[in-house]
């Protein structure tokens, strides 16, 4: 029975991924969250990201620690039906499916100083969509 390992997840420690890098596609921006061994140290559905219009968490579980990514205000709306997980060895992979396909992505986040308007959000930020995906390593 499971009995025995409710006590491991007593305590989760969270901490940022080690590296982080974007990439402006055109139709979409490819996050990498970096991560060694994340292939083969992620179990089944052990990442998951929640993505909004205009918002995004991303959480890598390993044992009794969270990697996570944050971002409240993105750089432009997403489509978080679309927003897809991928585990490789080293990397999470996020994509972010553009609203508007010709905005290009200069960081993840919006600069707040920035002149001009910044798009606005529904009033909810729109519904979450949660995607979840899985390495290598046996369910614990």
């Amino acid at each position: 029975s499971d009995l025995g390992t409710s006590s491991k997840s007593a305590h989760v420690e969270t901490v940022p991924f080690p590296t982080f890098a974007l990439s402006d596609e055109g139709k979409k921006v490819v996050l990498y969250f970096g991560l060694p061994g994340a292939r083969r140290a992620l179990g089944p559905d052990a990442v998951a990201a929640t993505s909004r219009v205009q918002a995004l968490e991303v959480v890598a579980r390993v044992g009794s620690t969270a990697y996570r990514f944050h971002e409240s205000i993105l750089f432009e709306h997403v489509v978080p039906a679309k927003t897809k997980v991928r585990v490789k060895p080293d990397h999470v992979v996020v994509t972010l499916f553009k609203v508007h396909a010709g905005a290009f992505w200069e960081n993840v986040h919006v600069n707040r100083k920035a002149v001009g308007p910044v798009r606005k959000s529904p009033p909810d930020h729109g519904r979450a969509t949660v995607v979840t995906a899985s390495g290598d390593a046996a369910a614990a």
